[in-house]
């Protein structure tokens, strides 16, 4: 095993390296003791000279290929080439002398992230809490993180929460938790996550921000102003501090309010599709409709699965009469929708197919949309009053009223 101390006469180092550099530059194969090549490794390593770093490695592990530590350096070097699998066999041999080290399981680790195996980094992660540390914070909070990289949300919780029980004062793990719970809609629960930062750090603007996008969806409007004012105390640049007190003024229908935090949450960042998607509401109710097209325009253009953004643009075209408009847009995004925006859009579609002179295109759509909405049918009367008063489509309205 080599030693950690370091303590090689410098004199001698500098020998040691000027003697490394010339059997680098002329490919000579020195013969040094495991100590020297340790110095020669890690030096290559701290000042990032890689290539030397490999060639240090070949020698190394030609003259003592059972040292581990060597290992574990080849394995830092492929990683740190981005040679993903030759770094995991190379950490695998170094662990088969040290199973206990962390931090190279977690290096291992990230090799099988970074190849998107993540199925093979919770195989090692949960065999080395199982059989080797089962009370390693960090273990749990890097098996929580592969499992958000999966999906894996209960999953990802639960160790998050094991974490936390080891670890009480991490601060990660608690943002992690919280951001979890939020995702499932507990807001209840992460609401009460991220009171625990504040016994840890009552200067972090985060904390107060996702506080308040917390209240926001428990309906709590009063301190969701108080949370994300402080946030900005702290950050005058937190977007999404802005954006929740704009979405917060518009429940409040002070559009006007509304219109000037959802402004500065876009002036702090002008690449979020949902940023501009509350503006253009905003603009209607303000009576802006020029502003809210193009905003709905901007929302899609950043996020073209905003479907009930489409939808807001299909309606525009529709107010000018440009009906192939309509049905291109239609068309396009209708494959990818779902719910409530998919049989809003087929209505419409019927709608414009029975207007262009498609009519039975229009009744064959008409028979297969699988919901009906009353206010919809006010909708497309006010807009297509022939297709509504059709025969064939009033019979099947009221069989659906029915």
């Amino acid at each position: 095993m080599l030693r950690k101390d370091d303590n090689l006469d410098a004199e001698f180092n500098r020998y040691l390296l000027k003697q490394f550099f010339s059997a680098y530059k002329t490919k000579q194969q020195y013969y040094w003791s495991e100590d020297e090549f340790e110095c020669i490794i890690k030096f290559c390593l701290n000042n990032n000279k890689l290539s030397m770093m490999h060639y240090a490695l070949s020698l190394a592990l030609k003259y003592y290929p059972h040292n581990v530590e060597f290992h574990y350096y080849s394995g830092k070097y492929f990683m740190l080439t981005n040679k993903y699998t030759k770094a995991i066999t190379h950490f695998k041999k170094f662990l088969l002398d040290d199973a206990e080290n962390d931090f190279v399981v977690f290096e291992m680790c990230f090799c099988w992230e970074m190849l998107e195996e993540e199925d093979q980094a919770i195989e090692v992660f949960t065999d080395y809490l199982d059989k080797v540390n089962s009370n390693s914070s960090a273990g749990w909070f890097a098996l929580g993180t592969v499992y958000i990289k999966k999906d894996e949300i209960d999953n990802a919780i639960d160790a998050f929460e094991l974490s936390l029980a080891l670890n009480p004062e991490s601060i990660a793990t608690y943002f992690n938790l919280g951001n979890l719970y939020c995702i499932k809609g507990a807001y209840d629960k992460a609401y009460l996550i991220y009171l625990e930062v504040l016994k840890y750090d009552e200067e972090d603007a985060a904390v107060y921000a996702n506080l308040g996008e917390c209240c926001f969806y428990l309906e709590d409007y009063e301190n969701v102003i108080e949370y994300e004012k402080k946030a900005l105390s702290l950050n005058n640049n937190y977007e999404y501090a802005y954006y929740f007190l704009a979405k917060t003024y518009f429940k409040y229908s002070n559009y006007n309010l509304a219109a000037d935090f959802v402004q500065k949450a876009i002036d702090c960042d002008d690449k979020i599709s949902e940023f501009y998607s509350l503006k253009a509401y905003i603009s209607l109710n303000l009576d802006n409709t020029q502003l809210a097209e193009e905003s709905f325009k901007t929302a899609v253009k950043l996020d073209p699965t905003l479907f009930e953004c489409h939808l807001e643009i299909a309606v525009f075209y529709l107010q000018e009469n440009r009906i192939n408009d309509v049905i291109g847009i239609l068309e396009e995004n209708l494959p990818d929708m779902s719910g409530e925006d998919k049989m809003q859009a087929e209505y419409l579609l019927c709608a414009c197919y029975y207007y262009t002179g498609n009519k039975q295109e229009s009744y064959a759509l008409f028979i297969n949309v699988e919901n009906s909405d009353a206010a919809l049918f006010d909708f497309l009367y006010d807009h297509f009053e022939n297709f509504v008063n059709d025969p064939v489509i009033s019979d099947l309205i009221a069989n659906m009223n029915s």
